[in-house]
């Protein structure tokens, strides 16, 4: 009796031990996190802080331009790549409240980070500002082997396209199920925004996420895709077609366009389908991707920035073009148009 009083009192020891190792280790992880958060957003509030100095010294618009490219190479390495084309839209909404444009020494330090329950990837950023506590959601996921922010104030799941199965990580169960079109078996969750046929064995499609209509700003849970079956293969692009919420009147994606039959001589000639954005009432901007399929591969033959005043006074065009095989399509990120447009 005496032995195994003994026995379990170690075997108990054992396992306080192994609960404090797992402990230990969880909190290095959260350490590492809000490293990452503290970091980030110590670089957007000084950005914030030398841009409304700029505005009260009254600078130029080279160095406002100047700040601005700065903060922007800062976001990409810090945020995927939607996040940073939206930066070159508006003010990225880093806070989640109206009227704050930046913190002081002591609203950083009170910095901390909880981890959302049953998300593998999101977590609530706090802030103390005197009387008024902030929280922000985030949800982070790694790229080229660097974790970077994948949604802001969005819990985002990730796409998996595996044995001609697309699908998103974590589905919600309300989308459960899958369909079928041309050779993909495609999840619920998504639907055909618009398909085309390039070729009796050539086929493009948008697929949109479903978005959360209940909440007062709608919830992006995924990426907009762009599905392409060529001679029996496959490809699904995540990095391409445009992320922006839906606004009355207004389509917030590259929509398809085949190339018409008197095309400039240009990288639109040459390619085997276009993606056409605008947007805007009476100052209207649009851009033009071109792609094409070379080698049983998919490459980006070109892109044009296009803007105008409501009374064509003011144009402008820009044109980036690229030969063969130079530009696959994978390597394209949704920001370069409006990089492009600064050029």
């Amino acid at each position: 009796m005496k032995r195994d009083s003994i026995f379990l009192l170690i075997l108990l020891l054992s396992l306080c031990c192994c609960s404090q190792k797992n402990q230990q280790a969880e909190t290095v992880k959260n350490d590492s996190i809000i490293e990452f958060f503290r970091n980030f957003y110590t670089g957007c509030n000084e950005y914030f802080v030398q841009r409304d100095k700029a505005d009260r010294d009254n600078k130029s618009d080279s160095y406002r331009l100047y700040l601005n490219d700065k903060f922007i190479s800062f976001l990409k390495d810090f945020c995927y790549d939607d996040i940073v084309a939206e930066a070159y839209n508006y003010d990225l909404d880093i806070y989640g409240r109206d009227g704050i444009d930046s913190l002081n020494d002591s609203n950083l330090q009170s910095l901390h980070v909880e981890k959302m329950a049953n998300e593998k990837n999101a977590y609530i950023v706090h802030l103390q500002m005197d009387t008024t506590h902030i929280q922000r959601l985030y949800t982070l996921a790694k790229q080229d082997g660097k974790m970077k922010i994948y949604a802001i104030g969005k819990r985002k799941h990730p796409m998996i396209f595996r044995n001609d199965t697309l699908r998103i990580a974590d589905c919600p169960k309300i989308h459960s199920g899958f369909y079928h079109w041309h050779g993909f078996t495609i999840s619920n969750y998504y639907s055909i925004a618009e398909s085309m046929i390039i070729k009796p064995n050539y086929r493009v499609a948008v697929l949109t996420p479903y978005f959360e209509n209940t909440a007062a700003e709608p919830l992006i849970y995924s990426d907009r895709l762009l599905v392409v079956e060529y001679k029996n293969r496959k490809w699904v692009y995540n990095n391409v077609i445009s992320n922006q919420e839906y606004l009355a009147g207004w389509t917030p994606y590259e929509t398809l366009v085949k190339p018409s039959e008197d095309a400039p001589d240009d990288f639109i000639e040459r390619s085997d389908f276009l993606l056409s954005y605008s947007a805007g009432m009476g100052y209207k901007i649009y851009y033009t991707l071109g792609v094409k399929a070379i080698e049983n591969e998919l490459y980006l033959t070109g892109y044009k920035w296009e803007e105008h005043d409501s009374g064509l006074l003011f144009r402008k065009q820009i044109i980036q073009e690229y030969d063969g095989t130079e530009m696959p399509l994978a390597t394209y990120r949704r920001y370069m148009p409006r990089e492009l447009r600064l050029e």
